[in-house]
C-alpha cells in the first residue's frame, strides 16, 4: 500500500489542489489572465511588419527556401503568412496552409490524445505501460517496464533511451526491439527527453483506444480541434496539393513520402496554432480544463537530456510540453527537426499570445526559427 505522503502522491495532490483553486475561483487555466494587449489598427501592422522583419532575417541568414508563420494575439488569429517556396527549384509558394513535417512538435498531440483517454475514463496516468503493451521488456538491470506510468512517457521520465532516428515498421514491431537496451534510470526518476517515450505513447493510444493511431489522431484530436490541414497519412499529404518538399543543407531534398513512417505527420501552421488557442482556453471540445492545464504545467524539472546534462537554466516539462516560468508570465513551447523540415512554437497564455513557424529547411534552420521565435515574442509582447 502507498504511503498518502509519499513524493509522487503528494505532487499528485497539489496538482489537483492547485486546479480546484482555480476553478473556485473561477479562473480558466491556461487562460489569459492579465489585461491582454492590443492589436488592432496600427497595433496590428506594426505586429505584421515585426513578424516580416523577424522572419525575413531568418530565411536570409539561413538560407531557408519557404517558412509559414501563424500568430495568435489576444487569443484571436492576428496574422498568417507564408513565405518563399515549397521546392527550391520547382517553386511553388508557400502559404499558411502549407503541409510541413512538424518534428517533435508533434509530441504536443500524442500528449494530448494520451489526455484525451484520460478525460474518457479509458487511462489512467498511473497505469502501468504494461498494462497496455504487455511483452515490452528492456534488457536485464535494477530496473523494468512494468515500473513506468503512462504519464512518464509524456513527461519524458521514463527513462528510455531516445532513438535517433524513427524506425521503420508498425509500433508493435520496434517495441520488440527494446529487450536488449537498459533503461536509464529508475523511471520517473528525472526528465530525459527522448523521442522512444513517445513512440510508445502512441502505442498506448492504440491499444487503449482500439484504433490505429493515425486514425485516432483523426477522428478524437484533428477533427474536433478543427485542424482541417493535418494528416499523419503521406497520400493525404500529396493528395491536398499544398505540402513541402524538404531540404537538408548537404542538398537532399525529401518529398512527403521519402519516409513515411507511423512516428511523423504533417501540419499547417494554421493547425498548429489552431490548437494554441484550444489550449489557452483551457482544452475546448477537446481536452477537459484540468487535462490542458496539467499538460502545460511543470510535471518535472529539466535536468538531463538524452542522457546527459540538459545544459539549460531553468525550466520545466509539462505534458508534451517544454514549461518556462518568468515574472511577467509563463511561456509554453515546443520544436522539432527532421530530416528536410523544423518548427517551432510558442505561446504565453496570460497574453493570449502564440506563434508558430514551420520552415522547409535543417538542420540549421532549427536555430534559424528558435531565433525568428524568440524575435516575435520580444518585439511583440517583450
Amino acid at each position: 500500500m502507498k504511503s498518502i505522503d509519499s513524493p509522487r502522491n503528494t505532487e499528485r495532490l497539489a496538482v489537483a489542489l492547485t486546479f480546484a483553486l482555480w476553478i473556485l475561483l473561477g479562473v480558466q487555466p491556461g487562460l489569459a489572465q492579465t489585461q491582454p494587449l492590443e492589436f488592432v489598427g496600427d497595433g496590428a501592422l506594426e505586429l505584421r511588419r515585426q513578424v516580416d522583419g523577424c522572419v525575413e532575417s531568418a530565411m536570409s541568414t539561413y538560407d531557408i527556401p519557404g517558412l509559414a508563420v501563424a500568430v495568435v494575439a489576444d487569443g484571436e488569429f492576428a496574422y498568417e503568412r507564408g513565405y518563399g517556396v515549397k521546392h527550391r527549384t520547382q517553386s511553388g509558394a508557400v502559404d499558411e496552409h502549407t503541409l510541413f513535417r512538424p518534428g517533435s512538435v508533434d509530441k504536443m498531440f500524442t500528449a494530448a490524445a494520451i489526455l484525451r483517454l484520460v478525460d474518457q475514463g479509458v487511462v489512467d496516468l498511473d497505469d502501468p505501460v504494461t498494462e497496455y503493451v504487455p511483452e515490452l521488456h528492456f534488457a536485464p538491470g535494477r530496473w523494468s517496464a512494468d515500473q513506468i506510468r503512462v504519464r512518464d512517457l509524456i513527461a519524458n521520465t521514463a527513462a528510455i533511451p531516445s532513438f535517433r532516428e524513427s524506425p521503420e515498421g508498425t509500433l508493435s514491431d520496434w517495441v520488440s526491439t527494446l529487450d536488449e537496451i537498459p533503461l536509464l534510470a529508475k523511471p520517473g526518476a528525472f526528465f530525459n527527453y527522448s523521442n522512444s517515450n513517445f513512440a510508445l505513447a502512441d502505442l498506448v493510444v492504440e491499444r487503449a483506444s482500439g484504433m490505429a493511431f493515425s486514425d485516432y489522431m483523426a477522428a478524437e484530436i484533428y477533427r474536433p480541434a478543427g485542424m482541417h490541414d493535418s494528416t499523419r497519412n503521406a497520400s493525404e499529404a500529396t493528395a491536398s496539393g499544398n505540402y513541402s518538399f524538404g531540404h537538408a543543407d548537404d542538398g537532399t531534398i525529401y518529398a512527403p513520402d521519402d519516409y513515411a513512417h507511423i512516428f511523423d505527420g504533417f501540419m499547417s501552421a494554421h493547425d498548429i496554432a489552431r490548437w494554441t488557442q484550444i489550449m489557452m482556453n483551457g482544452g475546448e471540445d477537446v481536452l477537459s480544463r484540468k487535462s490542458a492545464y496539467m499538460a502545460q504545467a511543470p510535471q518535472v524539472p529539466l535536468i538531463f537530456y538524452g542522457g546527459r546534462p540538459a545544459g539549460m537554466d531553468g525550466g520545466s516539462y509539462g505534458f508534451g510540453l517544454f514549461v518556462e516560468d518568468y515574472p511577467d508570465g509563463r511561456v509554453v513551447r515546443h520544436g522539432g527537426g527532421i530530416p528536410g523540415f523544423v518548427a517551432q512554437v510558442a505561446w504565453v497564455p496570460s497574453q493570449g499570445f502564440a506563434v508558430v513557424m514551420l520552415a522547409n529547411s535543417w538542420p540549421e534552420a532549427f536555430q534559424g526559427l528558435q531565433d525568428a521565435v524568440e524575435c516575435v515574442l520580444e518585439s511583440s509582447i517583450g
